[in-house]
Parts: C-alpha cells; structure tokens; sequence
C-alpha cells in the first residue's frame, strides 16, 4: 500500500475516501495518537490559482477555529511538493445526500432531530471568534455517523442496520451522530470588508438563500434558510422550489413564495410548518435570527412542546392564507420585490377556458367564486413578475400564499355584476372575459405581443369588464420588460466589438435599464461587468507595454515587455504581438552573432562561444549562431577549462596580479595519453625514454587511467610542442590563476585545510586517476591542482642563484607529501628526486 508521509500523518493514497472537481480525500493515520484520520488534498491544476488555495486553506481555518461534536474536526494542514492538504476526524458513514438520492423518507421526528443537530452546529460555528458562516448547508454536506471508528479503519459507507438495495440504510435517525462538514465556502468575520466581485454568487442553487443568490453579503440567517430548504426537502422528498436551470431556481429563491410542507405531506404539523417557513423568509429579518432561536423551537417539537412560533394569535400558515369573502384580499404584511397586483378571478377563469373548461353559460359569476381559492397562486405565474406559489385547496376558501406591491397593506379586488342579458352588453362582457383569459395565458407563455393583441380585443368588446385595467398594466409592464431586456441585448450586442474600456459603459447603461426593470439578469450583468473591468485593466497594461516596448533604446528591455504582453494580449492581438516579439528577439540575435564573429575572428574564442550562445537564448534556431558556436567547439581542444583575463591575488603575499585568458587542461596528463605522445615520437625518429618502472617501454597493465608521473622537463616541452600549435605549459601565474581563482584562497576549495578533499600524505592511496576528488576541484573547474602529482610550469625557479640556473618551477602538492605543500602558493624547485616525480597538465590558446 503506497504510503505518503506528512509530517504526524501516513497517508494511504490508494484509499481514497471522495474525490471531486476540487480533489481528494484519502485514509489516513495520525501515528502520534494512533487514530485514522482524513486527508483532503485540493486538485493539482487548482493550486495555481490564489483564489482557490486561500479557500482551500479557508476552510481548514474554519473547522479549526470550531470546536463542537457537530462539526468535523481539523488536526493538522500543511503544503507537501505543491500540493495543499489538511487532516481531519475521520466518521464512518455516509452523507445525507445518499439517503435522499435512495428515497430514504423521514418522518417529522426525524427531521426535527437533524435540524437540531445542524443547528447545534451553526451555533458553534456562529459563537466562534470569526462567527463563521458556512454559506453551504445541504444534505451532501451533512455527515451522518455509523458510530466509532473501527480498529483497522475500514470504510463502512452505511451503518450495518437495513439494507436497500446494494446500500445499508439506516432505520432511526434518533439515535445517530450528525456532523456538518465541507467549510470550502465558509465565511469568516475579518472578511465582511473584503473587495468581493459584485453579483459573485456563493452557494447551490437548490439551498441557496435570497441575499445569497443576489450576491449580497451573507450572515448565520443564510444558513439557517438553507437549512429550511434541507429540513423541507426531508420532510415532503423534493425541495421547495424546482427549477431546470441554476438561474431559474435563482430567481425562485429571490421572489417566489415558498409553499407550505404540509401541502407536499400531509403528516407535517402545523407547527413544523411554520418553523420552516419562518426558516424560509424572504428577508434574513424575517427568519430566525439566530440558531439559538431556532434550536428552542425545534427542539420544543421533539419535546411534544409547543414551539413559541405557534404561540401567537395566529400562525404564520393561517396569515398567509387568509382571504375575505367578499372578494379577493391579498395580504402584503412585508417589503418584497415589486411585483403586479391584481391578477383577477377572471385571468384564472380565462385560463382555465382556454384550456376548454368554460362553463355553457359563459364566465359567470358563480364560475369566478368558485375559483377564488386558486386566484393567489396562480397570480405570481400569470404575472410574469416573480411572486407566489399555489397552496390551496379547491372551492371558494382554500388558502393561497400571497403577492403584491412592496409596502402595501391590503389590495382588495370586487368583481362587479354583469350587464343583464337584455341590452346585448353580456355577449361583449363574454367576449371581453374571453380575450382576457387570453391576454393572461399569452403573459404566462411569454408572448407579449399577443397578450396586447387580446387585451385591446377585450377594451374594444367592454371596457368596462373587470379587470381590464389591471390585465392591461400587467401587458404594459411585460412590454417595458421585453423592451428593456431588448435594449440590453443591444448594449451587450455594442459591447462585444467594443475596446473595453467603452464596452464597460455599455454593461453599466445595461444593468442600469436591467435594474429599473427588475430584470432576472442583473447578477449575470454584474459578473459579465467585474470581468470586463479585469479586461479592461489587463488592456491598459497590454497597451502600456507595447509604448514601452516601441520606445525602449534596449532592444532587450523591448523584449522583456513584449514577453508580458504576449500573455496578456486579447486573442485577436497574439499573433500580432507574438510575431513582433520574435522579430525584436532575432534581431538582438543578429547582433550577439554578429559580435561572436568578430570576436571568433580576433582568436578570443571563449568570448565568441558567449556570444553565440547569447544569441542562441534569444531566437534557439538562429542558423549563424549555431554555426558560430559549432565551429569554436571545434576549435577548442576537449577536455580544457576557460581562465578569464583580469585581476587576481597572486603569491604568497596575495599581490594583485594580471592574465590574459587562456585554457588550461583540467586533469593532469595520464598514463594512457603519455604512452601514445612515446609511439608517436619513436615512429618519428625523436625517440624519448620511458620510465624505468615501465617494462619493455609499456606502462603496468591497468595503470593507463593513472596520473603520468616522472616527466622529464625537456620530455614534457616535447609533449607540448607535439600537441599541436596553441599548446604551451603554463607559466607559474597562469598554473596559480587556474588554481586560486581571484579570490586569493589557499587551497582550491578555499581557506582551511579539509582532509579527504586533496590526494596528499596520511590520506593517499598513491597516484590516482585524475578527477578522483571532487573536492580538489578549482573556481576555474581543474581537478587535483592540490595533490596527486606536482606539475611543471615553464617559469624559472630562481634566477638570482646559481644552483638554480635553468631550473624550472614545480606547482601543487603530491600523493605523499604534507598538507603543507598542497597550498596553492608553495613553489618547488624542478631538480632531484621532486623532477623524477613530476607531472604535467598544459595550457593552451588560440594560434
């Protein structure tokens, strides 16, 4: 089983738990206290947005910040290779998704313990010191336990208790723990002054609360309405407002009546009606205002206490309900979105005829009270403008929840008697009612211009029929919606072949004529607007840069900008940018190459290859660098190090020296290439002597690999000289130079003496191929300039004395001499048993 280690935890990657669109939960153990643990980790792709990792971290924060039985735990976060996780307690169990998608049905006392359970856990959070608003409440975020872990923590997705299908379902929901998890939404209260996008929806759309679904800013009230919409969807099987699209059930949430639970399951009480639907308020004032509140209620239930909801002389189901027997009252007890009154018995009576149900007598009198129950919940549909939903029964007295304008008390509709028969005004008055029903039906179906069509119909057959001035301002608003959603099709239209800087006005005139009509696109407008304005910032920066880059006298500095337009640039913009940008790059290429030749041409080699090779790092398939650079690889022979000219601390008194550059060799010549340079000088007649220890002038088997040792002054001037033009052995300077570097350090690793780094006394095995020691390495990159073998350089030892007349200089310390011969600036003199031990490595330059 791969196991991946961080920090206190083992993480068992092949056990995964969930996975989803942000990433992972795997089976884990704390090994400190010996416990199974669960470990998130955020999707990959998702950790280089900023956004998404301070949410990932968010929510880890805000379980830790909370400590309730209600509420899984954290025990620890951190970032491993890129990757963000945090552990937390791992419950066996499963959702309360699962069960709901199984048609698990609960029964009222089941849903109220949930709810307290939930609610427990709302307070807890709510009390925290960041008061945290989870902002997320559903069923696939509530975690139903199975008990305590089992020792060798397998998975049990359900309590072992009644099986359903392939799945274990529970049977009691009284007795189980309920924990409330997933925080990736959540809220903290150092965040409320935070710059949040405008109209940024948070939430699902299913649970979403109405100041949510706005993009306004969200308290423990909007929990407590998702909560509502849960409890709802578990005690009736559906939730209270259904919708085919995210933006549909958007709207419901903001201006749709919820219907009462009962209506969906007869087996909810009264009082439990109330409690959800208090939940459910339009208005975070109108709800619970905070879990403490409604754990009392709820709690009283699963008492068989009366809850304080139902305490008052009237339920809240019983207001919403009401209406008068002399027509059709609508009680409007809080400030709602404005929405169009009057949506008469008779646009229900023309409802229901078109559909082929009109009485032979026409539509009567006694046809529209029989009607009246209907008359509210139908309303909110006909209308066009948000509003109710149907929860009444049938005949003249059935409930029904109600709509009307903002602030208004009470709007009362009285259906006048018809003309008599007689004077032929009934035939219009039949006819009138007709085309009303079918003005309402062409509002309900969206079809405006045949709604005014029939409602001019029915002002022509009897202006005086009821309701005629109410069907027709209902026609004149959904005219002035349609021509307001038309002129902002045509802004948005504008706007998209629009730099956009002035596309962003255009947005902002489409929300404002989106707004006047209450249209349900405002929040759409809002987010298209906040991302427009990121556009519009990232074009100014995008035409910043190309001034920049058209006005740099640096080509390089034109580069530069020209790399971060590229990645800003509007698409219709890239290739432009981009081929401007390779233009600016192959020319700054033409000038490195053109100056790798000229310096080709005056033998400084090294300093060519840089200047190809710069060239090379602004356009790769620039043809006369890589044929600049190919031909001074040629030239140089391999296997040299490249000693820059300049200053450098020279001698033991450290005096400020000077050298030209030049190649130095960075291994010492050895056994195997000696051997060839002697074959090669017998086939040309200048025979020079082997070594003694060498039998029959071959070198001991195995050996080729070896230091050469015991080159002969003059044996070494003849390797050089058959080496080739350009190659020389360098002089005490250069030697020092490719060893010390400029710094003026004593040995090549530096200052102090560190054993096993140099081949010398006490820590040699003897003469060793050369490059051994990774530590006897220079700043120039020559290997064992501190041990191994001393080598020539062609400077005099000492021409002030006689002894030394023609004695050359031996540099670097040996296998078998002191430490205190491997410092770089000891000096050796080139006679006796020290020249019967020399070695070589030679410097070369350009001929």
């Amino acid at each position: 089983m791969p196991v991946l280690s961080l920090g206190d935890f083992d993480v068992f990657t092949d056990r995964i738990l969930g996975k989803g669109g942000w990433g992972k939960v795997c089976l884990g153990r704390q090994r400190s206290l010996n416990r199974p643990v669960a470990v998130k980790f955020l999707n990959a792709e998702m950790t280089r947005e900023a956004d998404f990792v301070n949410r990932f971290r968010r929510e880890a924060q805000c379980l830790a910040a909370i400590a309730d039985d209600h509420i899984i735990q954290v025990y620890g976060a951190g970032e491993h290779e890129g990757m963000q996780w945090f552990a937390m307690e791992y419950v066996e169990g499963a959702t309360l998704q699962k069960f709901v998608e199984r048609g698990r049905r609960f029964d009222p006392a089941e849903v109220v313990t949930i709810g307290v359970a939930v609610a427990k856990a709302l307070r807890a959070a709510w009390a925290s010191p960041e008061k945290i608003v989870h902002r997320d409440i559903k069923p696939s975020n509530i975690l139903v336990a199975s008990g305590a872990p089992a020792a060798d923590a397998k998975v049990a997705p359900f309590a072992e208790t009644k099986k359903h299908g392939s799945s274990v379902l529970f049977t009691n929901f009284r007795n189980v723990k309920i924990k409330v998890m997933d925080f990736g939404l959540a809220k903290l209260k150092k965040e409320d002054n935070e710059k949040t996008l405008p109209g940024t929806v948070m939430g699902t759309p299913k649970y979403i609360s109405p100041e949510q679904a706005q993009g306004k800013p969200a308290d423990i009230r909007s929990d407590i309405y998702s909560l509502g919409v849960m409890m709802f969807q578990l005690a009736c099987g559906r939730t209270p407002f259904e919708g085919e699209t995210a933006i549909s059930l958007l709207s419901k949430h903001i201006y749709d009546e919820p219907p009462a639970p009962s209506s969906f399951n007869p087996e909810v009480p009264r009082e439990m009606d109330a409690m959800i639907l208090k939940c459910l308020g339009k208005l975070p004032e109108e709800r619970y205002q905070s879990p403490e509140a409604l754990l009392e209620d709820l709690e009283a239930l699963l008492n068989n206490r009366r809850p304080r909801i139902a305490m008052g002389s009237e339920t809240q189901v019983e207001r919403r309900g009401r209406i008068e027997t002399t027509g059709v009252t609508i009680r409007r007890e809080r400030g709602r979105r404005p929405v169009v009154l009057g949506v008469s018995v008779v646009v229900v009576a023309g409802a229901v005829a078109a559909l082929g149900f009109v009485p032979a007598g026409g539509v009567s009198r006694g046809f529209v009270g029989n009607l009246q129950a209907h008359v509210e919940g139908l309303a909110g549909r006909f209308s066009g403008g948000g509003g109710g939903t149907d929860t009444g029964g049938g005949g003249g007295t059935g409930g029904g929840v109600g709509t009307g304008s903002a602030g208004t008390g009470t709007s009362t509709v009285k259906v006048p008697d018809p003309p008599p028969d007689g004077d032929g005004k009934a035939a219009a008055r039949k006819a009138a009612e007709q085309h009303l029903a079918d003005a309402a039906l062409a509002l309900k179906q969206g079809r405006v211009e045949d709604a005014r069509k029939a409602h001019d119909l029915a002002v022509q057959a009897d202006p005086t029929t009821p309701m005629v001035a109410d069907i027709g301002r209902q026609v004149r608003q959904a005219e002035e919606r349609a021509k307001a959603k038309a002129e902002v099709e045509g802004f948005l239209r504008d706007a998209a072949a629009r730099e956009p800087k002035d596309a962003i006005l255009l947005v902002e005139k489409a929300i404002e004529v989106a707004k006047a009509a209450e249209l349900a696109t405002v929040g759409e407008l809002e987010s298209r607007l906040a991302e427009l304005r990121v556009r519009a910032d990232k074009f100014t920066r995008f035409r910043e840069l190309l001034d920049k880059a058209a006005k740099a006298p640096d080509p390089v500095d034109a580069i530069r900008y020209l790399d971060e337009a590229v990645e800003i640039a509007p698409p219709d913009q890239v290739t432009a940018v981009s081929t401007l940008k390779d233009k600016r790059r192959s020319e700054v290429a033409d000038k490195h190459a053109q100056e790798g030749q000229r310096l080709e041409g005056l033998k400084q080699l090294e300093d060519a290859r840089q200047s190809y090779a710069k060239a090379l790092e602004f356009s790769a398939t620039h043809v006369p660098a890589q044929e600049g650079l190919q031909r001074v690889n040629r030239l140089v022979p391999p296997g040299m190090a490249w000693v820059p000219a300049g200053p450098f601390l020279y001698g033991e008194k450290n005096e400020e020296a000077n050298a030209d550059g030049f190649y130095l060799q960075k291994r010492e010549v050895t056994v195997a290439e000696w051997e060839q340079f002697l074959e090669a000088s017998r086939a040309a007649g200048t025979e020079i002597p082997a070594p003694k220890s060498w039998v029959g002038g071959k070198p001991p088997e195995g050996s080729g690999v070896l230091a050469m040792q015991g080159i002969t002054w003059s044996a070494a001037s003849a390797y050089a000289a058959w080496k080739g033009a350009g190659w020389r052995i360098p002089t005490e300077r250069e030697w020092e130079r490719g060893a010390r570097g400029v710094d003026g350090r004593i040995y090549p690793w530096g200052n102090a003496f560190a054993a096993g780094k140099a081949n010398v006394a006490r820590h040699s095995p003897g003469v060793m191929a050369p490059g051994s020691l990774a530590g006897d390495v220079s700043p120039t990159g020559c290997f064992d300039m501190a041990g191994n073998v001393m080598e020539w350089t062609s400077s005099d030892y000492d021409t002030t004395k006689s002894i030394y007349k023609g004695v050359k200089t031996l540099r670097g310390g040996r296998y078998d001499s002191s430490e205190k011969a491997a410092i770089l600036t000891t000096r050796t003199p080139g006679i006796g048993a020290d020249a019967l031990e020399a070695g070589l490595r030679l410097a070369w330059s350009p001929p």
